[in-house]
């Protein structure tokens, strides 16, 4: 292992307490950042995101790079979509979504359901969910970011960079 790559996901274990059943259910526990390292962090990201707004993709859109109330879905969409990715096999009856990688997405729609019950309630909303989603070679980490875009795009009608935003460390999801 690449010694960046360790050190990366050391960080990472310092950060975040990871489960010792990456399978089993769990509930997000809150990361413990430092000030200087969440600012840098928010800094980037709306780095990327005056970046984004700025893009060709979204010249003329008609959407104007600030924070809207959701609308237009709802829980029930976000569990039908999951639902969908549960029971999905190939020919052969195999799952095409793995144990852990349904955990994650568990996570990011229930998450998107408790945003919506805030927005439903006026309520104060809480602060932005962040997860860790690390894994060797192979394992579809990037197969869980994609489903999680096409959550956003398709069911939530979501564009990047302006009601959410992905940041990734290296490799073919940094690109």
């Amino acid at each position: 292992m690449d010694a960046s790559v360790k050190a990366s996901f050391d960080l990472a274990h310092e950060l975040w307490e990871l489960p010792g059943d990456a399978c089993r259910p769990t509930q997000p526990q809150p990361a413990k950042i430092l000030s200087p390292d969440l600012e840098r962090a928010l800094a980037a990201a709306a780095a990327s995101q005056r970046k984004e707004h700025h893009s060709e993709s979204t010249k003329g859109s008609g959407h104007e790079a600030s924070l809207r109330a959701s609308s237009g879905y709802s829980a029930e969409d976000v569990w039908a979509w999951y639902h969908s990715k549960e029971t999905a096999t190939d020919n052969l009856g195999t799952p095409l979504v793995k144990k852990a990688q349904l955990e994650m997405l568990r996570v990011v729609c229930q998450r998107v359901c408790d945003e919506l019950e805030e927005n439903s309630n006026d309520a104060i909303e809480a602060n932005p969910l962040m997860w860790m989603l690390h894994g060797g070679p192979g394992t579809g980490k990037t197969e869980v970011l994609l489903m999680v875009q096409e959550l956003f795009k398709e069911v939530c009608g979501w564009e990047m960079g302006l009601e959410y935003q992905m940041v990734a460390l290296q490799a073919v999801m940094a690109q």
